[in-house]
């Protein structure tokens, strides 16, 4: 499976669903969760922690759509900052790989002395 990952952190500072915690706003979080998904939004990871207060079935859903929002952003940066890359791998694909000469154990490890 090839794909493209991104994750982000987000949790509730004073009452506020924020995505992209700083560290300050990290320490003072009632609720910190972080996401790993997918650019097609597939789950891979999803771990939050009451920190200091509860939440709802609501917040949380909250909470997982601000992070899928901000996984969409990087995912568009990334894309954008590989582009060119991206366009030179697609190329290579499909063509077939070199094949080196088979190498004998001695000239790989050396040797025996």
């Amino acid at each position: 499976m090839v794909c493209q990952v991104a994750a982000v952190s987000v949790g509730i500072v004073q009452g506020v669903p924020l995505l992209d915690l700083d560290a300050p706003e990290d320490q003072s979080a009632e609720v910190d969760m972080n996401v790993v998904a997918t650019a097609d939004q597939n789950l891979i990871e999803v771990q939050g922690t009451a920190e200091r207060a509860t939440f709802s079935r609501e917040m949380h859903d909250r909470l997982l759509d601000l992070a899928m929002a901000g996984i969409d952003e990087l995912c568009a940066a990334q894309t954008e900052a590989l582009a060119d890359v991206l366009g030179e791998v697609e190329s290579l694909r499909g063509k077939p790989r070199r094949k080196a000469p088979p190498k004998d154990e001695a000239s790989v490890w050396g040797r025996p002395e």
